[in-house]
C-alpha cells in the first residue's frame, strides 16, 4: 500500500461468526493500543515520540552532568524512555 494511502478510510469488511454478523469498526484497542481499521497506530506512535521528546528534554541536564556515571545515565534511559517507547 502506497504511503499516500495510509490515513483514507475503507469501509470495514464484514465478518461472520456462525450464524452472527460482527459488527465493523472503524478503531479498536488491542492489549493497551488503539489499531485504526487499516492496521496502523499512528496517532499513538507520534504520541509515544512527542512524550519520549519531552522527557529527553527534561533529563537534558543528567545527561550533561559529569559527576554521574554512564552505569546510571543508561538505566535511566531504559526506565524513563524506553518504557514509553515500547
Amino acid at each position: 500500500m502506497p504511503f499516500g494511502n495510509l490515513f483514507m478510510e475503507r469501509p470495514p469488511h464484514t465478518v461472520q461468526m456462525g450464524s452472527q454478523t460482527v459488527e465493523p469498526v472503524t478503531k479498536f484497542t488491542y492489549r493497551g493500543s488503539d489499531i485504526d481499521s487499516n492496521g496502523y497506530s499512528i496517532v499513538e506512535i507520534h504520541q509515544r515520540l512527542d512524550l519520549v521528546n519531552c522527557i529527553m528534554g527534561q533529563l537534558d541536564g543528567v545527561w550533561k552532568q559529569q559527576k554521574l556515571s554512564l552505569t546510571i545515565k543508561l538505566p535511566l534511559c531504559s526506565s524513563l524512555i524506553l518504557s514509553v517507547q515500547v
